[in-house]
């Protein structure tokens, strides 16, 4: 059964057992926090994030001539355009900023290009026609533009001004305008890893300064904006993002906000009353994409920044039906992919990579996610069109995805991205020499052994010790998510005392006996083929997390198994 190798993190109980006794915390949940690079002093404000964790805008580089610019146009009334991306996190940005310039009386428009016929980013037709089109006095980008400097040479030679916001990485040739973003070499923001959004956030909070407001307001009214900008961008939840996520999902359970509303009913999302970063990451997030992915994300903004219930309605309801067919299509090409990679020999191949012609430019990603995770390898996935090809890529921790096309750069018109993902075009005809290049430099970069999954527990706990009182205080580190992960357990004494393959086939139901009465209810996803190997009455082991399971207005502890071996003996 057991399918990957498991690692415990450092033995720090002593510490631990002090550092519980301190704060008056749970030992096993101080271990966890200890292991995550907290000391006893830091773990309050982990746990109940405050001001504190919060970051001066000024920091940002450039910020100073961008509030003042944004201010001027406030205060003297000028028209702006807002140009955006057309994923959740350029929604969310360029919605904040709209609500922000629209409550003080702004003319604003707001524009985002067409992933299919534009592209990512800024590109200079559409430039042009925004601007002849609308003639706005000042452009400002959000979640894009930090690479798009001849672009917005284009504009100012138009005679417009532009402020730059984004969190990508930027090229050796920046804007020649106020450009925020947190990932330039000379910037001195404490916490690079910041969404776009956040971005746009910051730059919200110090205009409101320079115009004599109280940035509290906006920085309250805004949160929830940023809070799903955060979790859908993948974000590391530690820091200022776990300040954003923590009070912006407080915000979120009680918005006002028409579309959310809408969206969260139509989606049946907090209907306990509360809401949590995994309803962002793969509800929320998802339909504000599906736009983007499969027609225009200017749905996605509209419904972020419309006042009207029936709009909202019938905007949640239109990206209700997109995300279903998103999912099928998904589905679909997933499938493929999967018959391409059967093809190929594993051992051979490190960086996978699969194409297939007309495959939906708007899903390669989540696709290459899908066989990253299950091959546990960096791949690309492209979808070709005649001559030409795009395509996006997802990697493990081992290796820099953005690293390794960078050796392949010189068969590709373009990419960008980060550690994690990345998108990227090139010629359909440089398919079969980008597929070795891209295998050797995924070589270089890794050994054979990191071919092999691991699991690092973060501490051991007996069965009988995997209670409700213990998933309620390990809750207490939610949000959950990228850079602060549901801590995993390694569940020891315990035995199987039932198993059962769900109906649809694909996931195992299981007790564990903790104890002579005790029992502890499992989940091990994806795992229905494991059920003839699993015996009631073997002794077993597993890896996995503890959580609060809410059923019918009861609460229980159930163990979700990352992974399952039978006890050694003796």
């Amino acid at each position: 059964m057991r399918s990957s190798i498991w690692r415990p993190a450092a033995d720090r109980r002593d510490e631990a057992r002090q550092a519980a006794r301190d704060l008056a915390i749970d030992p096993v949940v101080a271990h966890i926090l200890l292991n995550r690079g907290l000391t006893p002093e830091a773990m309050p404000e982990f746990l109940r994030p405050t001001l504190a964790s919060l970051h001066d805008p000024a920091l940002l580089p450039d910020m100073a001539p961008a509030a003042e610019r944004l201010a001027t146009a406030v205060r003297e009334q000028q028209s702006v355009c807002i140009y955006g991306d057309y994923d959740a996190d350029g929604s969310t940005a360029g919605a904040l900023l709209y609500k922000f310039l629209l409550a003080r009386g702004v003319k604003v428009n707001y524009y985002v290009p067409d992933r299919f016929d534009e592209g990512y980013g800024l590109n200079a037709g559409a430039v042009i026609r925004v601007l002849t089109q609308h003639k706005p006095n000042l452009m400002v980008t959000v979640d894009c533009g930090v690479s798009g400097a001849a672009e917005i040479e284009t504009a100012v030679s138009l005679g417009v001004d532009v402020i730059v916001t984004d969190h990508h990485l930027p090229p050796e040739r920046l804007p020649a305008v106020p450009t925020v973003d947190p990932q330039r070499a000379e910037s001195q923001y404490p916490q690079k890893e910041i969404c776009g959004a956040a971005v746009a956030y910051k730059l919200c909070l110090k205009t409101a300064e320079l115009l004599g407001e109280d940035p509290k307001v906006p920085a309250a009214e805004l949160l929830e904006l940023v809070a799903i900008g955060t979790v859908a961008d993948i974000m590391p939840l530690v820091g200022e993002n776990r300040f954003f996520v923590y009070h912006g999902l407080k915000r979120l359970g009680r918005t006002t906000s028409p579309g959310l509303l809408a969206m969260l009913q139509i989606a049946g999302l907090g209907k306990s009353g509360r809401l949590s970063a995994r309803d962002i990451g793969f509800g929320i997030g998802p339909r504000l994409n599906a736009a983007g992915r499969l027609e225009t994300a200017r749905a996605a903004f509209d419904l972020l920044t419309t006042e009207d219930n029936q709009q909202a309605w019938e905007l949640a309801d239109s990206l209700e039906k997109l995300n279903r067919e998103r999912r099928e299509v998904e589905s679909r090409l997933t499938d493929l992919a999967h018959e391409r990679v059967r093809n190929l020999s594993l051992h051979e191949k490190w960086g996978l990579v699969v194409s297939g012609d007309g495959w939906h430019e708007g899903v390669v990603g989540l696709v290459a996610s899908r066989l990253c995770q299950r091959y546990h390898r960096p791949t690309l996935v492209i979808s070709i069109s005649g001559e030409n090809a795009k395509g996006s890529g997802r990697s493990t921790n081992v290796v820099d995805l953005h690293a390794a096309l960078n050796d392949c750069a010189d068969l590709l018109t373009g990419f960008g991205g980060h550690h994690h993902a990345a998108g990227f075009s090139l010629p359909a005809a440089n398919i079969e020499a980008l597929c070795e290049r891209f295998d050797a430099a995924v070589r270089s970069r890794m050994t054979e052994d990191d071919l092999t999954p691991v699991v690092e527990y973060e501490c051991a706990v007996k069965g009988r010790m995997a209670t409700l009182e213990l998933a309620r205080q390990l809750a207490a580190l939610e949000p959950f998510g990228h850079g602060n992960p549901a801590p995993v357990l390694k569940l020891t004494d315990v035995e199987i005392a039932s198993v059962r393959v769900t109906n649809d086939g694909n996931h195992l139901q299981l007790s564990f006996r903790t104890d002579m009465r005790g029992q502890l209810k499992a989940f091990w996803p994806q795992a229905g083929q494991n059920a003839e190997r699993v015996e009631v009455g073997a002794r077993v082991e597993a890896v996995g997390s503890l959580a609060v399971d809410s059923w019918n207005g009861e609460e229980r502890a159930q163990f979700t198994v990352s992974d399952l071996r039978y006890a050694s003996r003796g």
